[in-house]
């Protein structure tokens, strides 16, 4: 994800956080349904210090989080916080765009002017 956002999102960190009242206040202002906290807790500008503390192993059950839900999870995190993958498509989109408006003139130009017939196209006059 850091390389599609301008966001500086901390590494190897977990979603246990310690946070200021101000932070949560503007974590409250933010409507969003679909809430990446890694990014939101980046995106709200506050100073950030880490606090280092040893992780026991689960001691009970599995996670119920799998490869598509991740998947899906750095999918909407991507979306919500950069234009990367909408500039993407339109750019896509106005390569094929251009290659079917040549596409397009050159059959128009064959059948109007060198008489040649495209099998398929219906062209009335």
């Amino acid at each position: 994800m850091q390389r599609f956002t301008h966001i500086p999102i901390q590494k190897n960190t977990e979603d246990f956080r310690l946070l200021d009242k101000k932070c949560v206040k503007a974590l409250q202002l933010i409507k969003e349904n679909n809430r990446n906290t890694k990014a939101l807790f980046s995106w709200i500008g506050y100073k950030k210090k880490d606090i280092l503390y040893s992780r026991d192993a689960r001691q009970a059950g599995n996670t119920k989080w799998n490869y598509i839900k991740l998947v899906e999870f750095a999918i909407d995190g991507i979306l919500s916080f950069t234009t990367a993958p909408l500039r993407c498509v339109i750019e896509v989109g106005f390569i094929v765009a251009s290659f079917a408006f040549v596409y397009s003139a050159a059959v128009l130009i064959k059948t109007l002017i060198f008489g040649r017939d495209f099998p398929g196209y219906a062209l009335c006059l």
